[in-house]
């Protein structure tokens, strides 16, 4: 697992660039919005591009050639949900040092309140991010670049889909979504904190035993 995260970090180091051009987005980003917008940004960008070096496995079947070394398919598949996680965390101290630069151009008091919102920006960035690489990473494995696009379409276009019924018909859920409502108001700021985490744990987790099934199974020509 150690070469592979290597080879991982040796792709994203010759990708510089980018990652710079995305630090002055994020920078711009706080400067121009308010509350954690840019920090939530920084987070969501940095941690979803390390997912990009699956892309550059699969080129010109490197799946064949990466497999014929001493790394075993399930190593494969952890070690790219630990580069996630690492990235995840760079993208949360970038995002961070971005916003609170920006805070402190801007002038205008705001400081305080950057600090105030800040840990309800990083828990669900982390929350969001985890949920999204959950879904990204089996259906990067099992399908190429151009049927994954179509498969994110679907998935994100069926959760869209739910979430729109789930409005509409809030109305007539009554006591159930009055209950549901009650009960996450009577969590302190902690508890709910710590209920998002371990959400996106477990989701990573369930996708971790997903992607490792998938890659057990699927042949590379």
């Amino acid at each position: 697992m150690k070469g592979l995260l290597v080879k991982d970090f040796i792709l994203v180091k010759n990708q510089c660039k980018t990652l710079l051009a995305f630090l002055v987005l994020g920078f711009l980003m706080s400067m121009s919005m308010k509350d954690n917008a840019g920090v939530v940004y920084m987070v969501m960008i940095i941690s979803m591009f390390s997912l990009s070096t699956i892309g550059y496995d699969e080129f010109d079947n490197g799946f064949r050639f990466l497999f014929t070394l001493p790394a075993s398919r399930k190593a494969y598949v952890r070690e790219k949900y630990l580069f996630y996680i690492i990235f995840l965390f760079v993208g949360l101290v970038a995002g961070c040092g971005v916003g609170f630069l920006a805070e402190m151009f801007k002038d205008t008091g705001s400081v305080q309140n950057y600090f105030d919102t800040l840990g309800e920006s990083v828990v669900g960035s982390i929350m969001i991010g985890s949920v999204y690489a959950g879904m990204l990473i089996p259906i990067r494995i099992k399908y190429d670049a151009e049927k994954a696009k179509l498969v994110n379409f679907g998935v994100f276009g069926g959760i869209a889909a739910i979430a729109y019924l789930i409005f509409r018909l809030k109305d007539n859920a009554g006591e159930v979504v009055v209950k549901i409502m009650e009960t996450i108001n009577g969590l302190s700021d902690i508890q709910i904190a710590s209920a998002m985490i371990a959400f996106a744990v477990i989701v990573l987790l369930i996708s971790e035993l997903i992607a490792e099934k998938i890659i057990a199974k699927k042949e590379y020509n």
